[in-house]
């Protein structure tokens, strides 16, 4: 199974995202219990098309799917999920790996019109198969480089065949605040009435001192009742693993899955008060 991380946190301009975690967003993870029941991860794609569908169905802005869908699998379940995603709006990540052989194509609606310096570049990748990019909102890249936490910088941009992508950062902010992204390469980039600064490669400073509290519904309450749907109701929910098997980021405060070091990251971005402000 292939479970990435991108790990991007931004230098925040006030006033109005800044401590609203809790009301942008909800996370949904697929537990130990949830694959005691209804099997060990990669889980069967018939079960994450009915979430989507459930999430749909309560008024979920939208949803960042954070598994990879690079390869295709049994044609009923691969086309419940592809018609599950055109229900509401989905992110789908990619990833770039010039080891991978025969790369999806890329569809150019989820590439940017400019040239920008990044870190990260490549000719080959784990793309989404035609299916799901056919009906995905958006697709962006979770890649990340090497990194020595609790500070670093990290890519919003990266490179893919010649062409700019996002990474999939950007594209959660994006789907969560309701505006694209207007980007200055190597200066800042503007989403709403908020501004993040960049270095000459597009990058951003991450800094994680804590591990904030993490609530999250359990994947197997999504497919079985709905006394949890006035928390994801009008909110970009994250649909992702927190179970054995997931890859650990190491740093700092010891190894961290890399899905739960995905939303802490999420958190010190919109809740903390104590950055410099540009």
């Amino acid at each position: 199974m292939r479970l990435v991380i991108c790990l991007c946190l931004l230098s925040l301009s006030p006033p109005s995202f800044a401590g609203d975690f809790d009301r942008h967003f909800a996370v949904v993870f697929a537990d130990e219990d949830t694959t005691a029941k209804y099997g060990p991860v990669p889980l069967d794609r018939r079960l994450i098309a009915r979430s989507i569908d459930a999430l749909a169905d309560a008024g979920a802005k939208g949803i960042v799917l954070k598994f990879f869908l690079d390869r295709a699998r049994d044609e009923q379940g691969d086309q419940k999920l592809a018609n599950a995603l055109a229900g509401l709006p989905v992110i789908l990540q990619a990833r770039i790996d010039d080891a991978e052989p025969s790369p999806n194509s890329l569809p150019a609606r989820f590439t940017i019109p400019l040239q920008a310096d990044t870190s990260i570049s490549g000719h080959s990748g784990w793309i989404p198969v035609p299916r799901f990019s056919n009906n995905a909102h958006d697709i962006c890249f979770a890649d990340y480089p090497d990194f020595d936490l609790p500070a670093a910088y990290l890519p919003l941009l990266k490179t893919y065949r010649g062409k700019t992508v996002k990474s999939l950062l950007l594209c959660t902010i994006e789907l969560a605040i309701g505006s694209k992204a207007v980007i200055v390469t190597g200066e800042h980039v503007q989403i709403g009435d908020i501004s993040y600064e960049l270095d000459n490669q597009n990058r951003l400073p991450v800094t994680l001192d804590a591990k904030p509290a993490l609530a999250y519904i359990p994947l197997h309450d999504i497919l079985e009742n709905n006394a949890w749907a006035g928390r994801v109701a009008g909110k970009v929910v994250i649909l992702g693993y927190d179970g054995p098997q997931i890859h650990r980021i190491q740093t700092g405060l010891g190894g961290i899955a890399a899905h739960r070091y995905y939303v802490y990251l999420l958190h010190e971005l919109l809740d903390d008060d104590t950055r410099d402000y540009p």
